[in-house]
């Protein structure tokens, strides 16, 4: 396995997976094929049971660039959708739905 340096503008590259527990810590890790990686981070907990704190971080993680790809396709397709209406008609406006997208999508921007 190769080391990854990183520069302070990139993360830990994903998927990440929540590794076993040593004294009161669970420590999350990349996750390299079948085997834990590099420790990214450590969440504290109690020795031998699962950590819904490592386990949240880690699904939020892993699933965040998809989520960003799938809002960002759905806000795409609202806004080509408001392409078509006739001059005069004027768009349709933002449902709920993609206001929160676009809300979701404002705040993944902002380190």
């Amino acid at each position: 396995l190769g080391v990854t340096r990183m520069t302070h503008t990139e993360h830990t590259p994903t998927p990440w997976t929540v590794g076993g527990s040593a004294h009161d810590w669970h420590r999350i890790h990349r996750k390299v094929g079948e085997y834990c990686g590099p420790v990214v981070a450590k969440c504290y907990g109690t020795r031998g049971e699962r950590n819904p704190d490592a386990e949240h971080i880690v699904r939020a993680i892993n699933s965040h660039e998809r989520l960003i790809q799938a809002l960002s396709e759905l806000v795409a397709e609202h806004d080509v959708s408001n392409e078509d209406i006739p001059m005069g008609y004027g768009p349709k406006p933002d449902t709920f739905g993609i206001e929160l997208a676009r809300a979701a999508l404002a705040e993944g921007e902002t380190p």
